[in-house]
């Protein structure tokens, strides 16, 4: 009997025969490998950038990408037990949702740094932090208010958003590092080296 097939039709939740077969095992599986990639995420933050290196406390971006991984771990735990239930859209995805909200909105605020730190420019930070949070604010409580007929989808919105955000952050972070507004540690890695995971991440 096959437990997991990744092929299966995924976006109907019913058909006139019931559940779809597999449906749930695949999201389930899913969401453990986003658990494992922020768990892993979390370890090194600690492990190595705080207790190996001692960057961690120096380092706000590094401060809010560990927030971000572990909320979006309880996410991710919030999405495998319902899947396992088999709620898909009960009381543990709108905490999923919630802690879904809170973490993008911490990846957000790294954006904003790549953009606007190597100018100086406070001020466009603090307006851009503002605007993620009133965003946050605004998703979660008409996520809720909406649920029973729109359900995910106010947040799948915000995750597009920004996703937007991450592309936008990560390539003008690179056009800064090519023409030297920005530098890195040769510690840390090379420009070229730098140069070529910021593409990967882009692209990713």
């Amino acid at each position: 009997m096959t437990i997991v097939n990744f092929w299966v039709d995924k976006s109907p939740e019913e058909t006139p025969e019931g559940p779809v077969p597999g449906r749930m095992a695949c999201f389930l599986v899913g969401h453990c490998i986003f658990f494992m990639f922020n768990f892993l995420n979390v370890c090194y933050l600690i492990l190595f950038e705080e207790f190996t290196f001692q960057r961690f406390r120096k380092n706000i971006l590094l401060q809010f990408g560990f927030v971000a991984c572990f909320v979006q771990m309880c996410s991710c735990y919030t999405s495998i037990h319902r899947y396992n239930i088999e709620d898909e859209h009960g009381i543990w995805n709108q905490a999923g949702v919630i802690f879904g909200i809170v973490a993008f909105t911490f990846f957000n605020f790294t954006d904003l740094y790549l953009i606007f730190q190597p100018k100086k420019n406070v001020t466009a930070i603090r307006l851009g932090m503002c605007f993620w949070v009133v965003a946050a604010l605004a998703n979660g409580y008409y996520s809720m208010v909406n649920w029973e007929e729109l359900t995910v989808l106010p947040f799948q919105l915000l995750v597009g958003l920004s996703t937007l955000s991450h592309i936008v952050g990560l390539t003008v972070f690179h056009q800064y590092l090519k023409d030297g507004t920005v530098s890195i540690d040769e510690s840390i890695a090379s420009k070229d080296a730098m140069l070529r995971m910021l593409k990967v991440l882009i692209i990713l």
